[in-house]
């Protein structure tokens, strides 16, 4: 990969990474999104200072052509994980102006999805460590070394906040498998049924 390449690819990761930011910037309210997300959000200006200072560096500078190949693979497996990171925050972060429906049912997107947002930092944090071992970076990017330790370890677990504002039941399914809910009248048999069952018609 040649240097104005690179020089691309690290633009283009930019300018995914500072969406991220803007949108989680531009929510008037992130109180009900997951920790685990909250964590990665704050993580995402040391990600994009980092990504700037590599990518003035490439604009001084060329990669030796012994370091191109890795320098690439590194910006193309960053560059993927930021564009998979920018599409979560945009199905889970609620617009100024969102609705409590709207907000509600980003909140559903959110808890799923979060776990695969603290992945995909990890990787990201990972690449950028990775990059900067490349000897065109070395000793060339201001505070480097922070990136180390910032990597989130763990999702955090949080209660669910599903709460039923309105009149009616609320039936809320967080683990695996199906739900079987009884609306009308009658019994409702929960788990394995042996034998035969027998069914007579309404009078």
């Amino acid at each position: 990969m040649s240097g104005a390449e690179a020089l691309g690819i690290a633009s283009g990761i930019i300018t995914l990474i500072e969406a991220s930011a803007k949108l989680y910037r531009a929510a008037n309210d992130v109180s009900g999104l997951p920790a685990a997300l909250n964590d990665v959000a704050a993580r995402l200006p040391l990600v994009q200072c980092t990504l700037v200072n590599i990518h003035d560096t490439l604009l001084q500078d060329s990669p030796a052509p012994e370091d191109r190949h890795a320098l690439g693979r590194a910006l193309e497996a960053c560059r993927d994980k930021a564009s998979s990171l920018e599409a979560i925050f945009q199905a889970v972060v609620p617009g100024p102006g969102a609705s409590r429906v709207e907000r509600y049912r980003k909140a559903l997107h959110a808890v799923s999805r979060s776990e695969k947002a603290t992945g995909l930092m990890e990787g990201i944090l990972a690449d950028l460590q990775l990059l900067m071992s490349t000897r065109i970076f070395q000793g060339r990017i201001p505070g480097a070394m922070e990136i180390e330790g910032k990597t989130p370890t763990r999702v955090v677990r949080q209660q669910s906040f599903f709460a039923n504002t309105g009149s009616g039941g609320q039936y809320i399914h967080e683990g695996e498998g199906g739900q079987n809910i009884n609306f009308g009248q009658g019994p409702q048999f929960h788990g394995p049924i042996t034998g035969s069952l027998y069914f007579t018609a309404q009078p």
